[in-house]
């Protein structure tokens, strides 16, 4: 069997615990065997590629960090000399390139 150790960060096991600092994982074929408090990760004697992960953080591998930033009264796109909402109280106009804000009136 194949063991790697990731040693050397802190682990967030993304379930509400605090942080764990001076952690280790086991990785044993490709599958996470243990996690935890370095000290109480069951190291094998033999046959272990260990990691340093360089006093970073271990995370779980199933966070989904894509998001799409949203802005409230702005529209998509906007015709050349058009005014178009772009916050309450205000109107956006574009004459040759420039783009410039000012109160609605």
């Amino acid at each position: 069997m194949a063991h790697s150790l990731i040693r050397n960060a802190t682990l967030i096991d993304g379930t509400g615990r605090p942080p764990v600092p001076n952690a280790g994982v086991l990785i044993e074929d490709g599958r996470v065997r243990a996690a935890g408090r370095l000290a109480d990760v069951p190291v094998p004697s033999a046959g272990v590629t260990e990691i340093d992960a360089g006093g970073g953080f271990i995370l779980p591998g199933f966070i989904d960090t894509h998001v799409h930033m949203m802005m409230e009264g702005t529209t998509r796109r906007a015709r050349k000399g058009s005014r178009t909402p772009c916050a309450p109280g205000s109107t956006r106009s574009s004459t040759a390139s420039t783009w410039t804000m000012r109160p609605s009136s």
